[in-house]
């Protein structure tokens, strides 16, 4: 479908949004310098041809590991880890889909935090889990209408700390695989009510760093660690609904891959 535009050398680490006719790439560790950046980076679900780098569409502070979100007018970065002295950050930053305007602050979250799994229902964006280890259990809600401080709503089921994947249907959200140690459980939790996530299934490999997307309908878990068994090019595929205790391997990614964002259409 094309090539990003960081350079030549694309990008890894980035949080990830989408609206309903692109896919953004948000900051991220620039490749080949290595250097966190600001940028944020979007690209066309309809047709093929990379990526482009607005001037003026960065975020607020450069780093990586943080989430992305989506309602459906903006775009929102949460967490991360920004360059020394920084680190560890509880950021929220909001972007339009309209414009390519410079990201605003729209708030903080209840701890800094990184390798946290990031969703979205129709109002609320949800950060799960994450690194330090004393952010593992918490699942963070903050509003996209209005800025402010996010807040408790519940805990995760198990203790697996970093680099899991988030998803989301119309009324939940979703959390796979993760590691120490890796895992391939997938967890559920209510949007409407704060409470404990459940088990929902298992991926089909274990894996952590993975790429995530969503349809209505089921949740896409694609590629990620480690570098065994195939796990890094494998796709799952399970339900929202009624999962079976498996998900399904429903293809392979052209390259190898872990690290990186995932953008979901309805199509």
């Amino acid at each position: 479908h094309g090539n990003l535009s960081s350079n030549g050398g694309g990008s890894y680490m980035p949080g990830s949004a989408s609206s309903a006719t692109h896919g953004y790439n948000i900051s991220g560790v620039q490749a080949p310098s290595n250097a966190q950046t600001t940028k944020i980076e979007k690209y066309a679900f309809a047709s093929a041809g990379g990526s482009s780098a607005p001037a003026g569409l960065v975020v607020s502070q450069a780093g990586q590991d943080q989430s992305g979100h989506s309602s459906s007018t903006h775009g929102y970065r949460s967490g991360g880890i920004a360059p020394a002295p920084v680190g560890t950050v509880n950021i929220l930053d909001k972007f339009s889909f309209s414009s390519d305007d410079a990201a605003v602050d729209h708030g903080d979250l209840t701890r800094a935090s990184y390798d946290h799994a990031g969703m979205s229902s129709v109002t609320h964006g949800y950060c799960a889990g994450g690194t330090p280890s004393s952010n593992n259990l918490i699942i963070d809600r903050f509003s996209f209408a209005s800025a402010g401080t996010a807040t408790d709503h519940g805990d995760l089921l198990a203790t697996f700390i970093s680099r899991r994947g988030g998803h989301s249907s119309n009324e939940s959200g979703f959390i796979s695989g993760g590691g120490g140690p890796i895992t391939n459980t997938v967890e559920t939790f209510s949007f409407a009510s704060n409470s404990v996530a459940t088990d929902h299934c298992n991926l089909s490999v274990a894996r952590v760093a993975h790429g995530t997307t969503s349809s209505v309908t089921h949740g896409y878990a694609s590629g990620g660690a480690p570098n065994s068994n195939g796990v890094r090019e494998v796709i799952d595929k399970f339900a929202f609904v009624s999962p079976s205790a498996t998900a399904s391997d429903v293809g392979n990614l052209t390259n190898f891959s872990n690290t990186f964002g995932g953008g979901s259409h309805q199509t």
